[in-house]
């Protein structure tokens, strides 16, 4: 008998607690949670009941997203129609965003093609650019150049003329704009070693050894 009652009494304070919990929630939240409350039938169970009457709502993520009508009705305390009118316009802009943008997109790549004066280079480096070059059988930039008899560093080049122009992220394998033009710069200053070995050095260095000698 201590023991019903002992579980009886659990199952009263696990249900109050849940209804507080529910009615936290939205009127769609409510409607997916509310089969999950405590019953007679978990009390028979033996089971026990967690402190948090949030865990006994364990179900998948999307059971319990957010209707975004009701956040709207809530965010801006409008009707359901006026919800979703302002639903209906907002989809209808990101499609038309979307659009306007693979259009660009499209015209960018079209534009340099067709003005390129090696189109053929131009699409290899764009799908490097992509990272697609190895549904065409491309493995390398270099493997590339030497196959059309052009140098790697102009095949580079059109790579990071493409994804300057599509904005797109380098590659794991390339370098970044800031980290190249730091390379450019550095290359233009001979190494020492390329110093000391010049024409000029190498010829004065032979004359002071033979007055030395």
């Amino acid at each position: 008998m201590d023991y019903d009652r002992h579980r009886k009494n659990q199952l009263h304070i696990a249900q109050k607690e849940f209804d507080e919990w529910i009615n936290t929630l939205s009127e769609s939240e409510k409607a997916a949670a509310l089969h999950l409350r405590p019953c007679d039938e978990v009390t028979a169970s033996g089971a026990t009941f967690d402190s948090d009457p949030a865990s006994y709502a364990i179900a998948t993520e999307s059971e319990f997203q957010e209707d975004p009508l009701d956040e709207l009705r809530e965010e801006f305390d409008v009707n359901k129609d006026t919800a979703l009118r302002i639903m209906a316009w907002h989809k209808a802009q990101l499609r038309n965003e979307q659009i306007s943008t693979q259009a660009n997109t499209l015209e960018s790549i079209i534009g340099a093609l067709l003005s390129s004066k090696n189109p053929k280079m131009a699409a290899a480096s764009l799908a490097f650019a992509a990272g697609l070059h190895t549904l065409h059988d491309i493995h390398s930039q270099a493997e590339y150049a030497t196959k059309i008899g052009l140098s790697r560093q102009a095949v580079n080049k059109s790579v990071r003329a493409w994804k300057r122009l599509l904005n797109l992220n380098p590659s794991a394998f390339l370098k970044s704009e800031a980290a190249h033009t730091k390379l450019l710069k550095r290359n233009e200053i001979p190494h020492w070693r390329k110093k000391n070995a010049s024409a000029a050095n190498i010829l004065t260095a032979i004359k002071n050894t033979l007055k030395k000698a």
